[in-house]
């Protein structure tokens, strides 16, 4: 789902409720094309997936908390 901010939107609940970044800064919604809206989606999804692996081997073998969000992000995307 997307909500909106002041000139951005971002991404919540679902995959992206774990996210460090979901924000898309656009002054509309039809500021992007639907395919455009998929494409950011899916950056912001590798952007957190690389931020929680880093996340994960910086914390390794200090806190099993640090590395329990990347396997949310690793894990398959649902089918739209």
């Amino acid at each position: 789902m997307l909500a909106r901010g002041d000139d951005y939107f971002y991404f919540w609940g679902g995959e992206a409720a774990d996210w460090l970044d979901r924000t898309v800064r656009v002054p509309t919604l039809h500021s992007l094309t639907l395919d455009q809206w998929v494409q950011e989606f899916e950056t912001l999804r590798e952007q957190n997936r690389k931020l929680m692996e880093s996340n994960c081997d910086a914390t390794r073998g200090k806190s099993i908390a640090g590395c329990l969000g990347g396997r949310l992000l690793n894990a398959p995307a649902s089918p739209s």
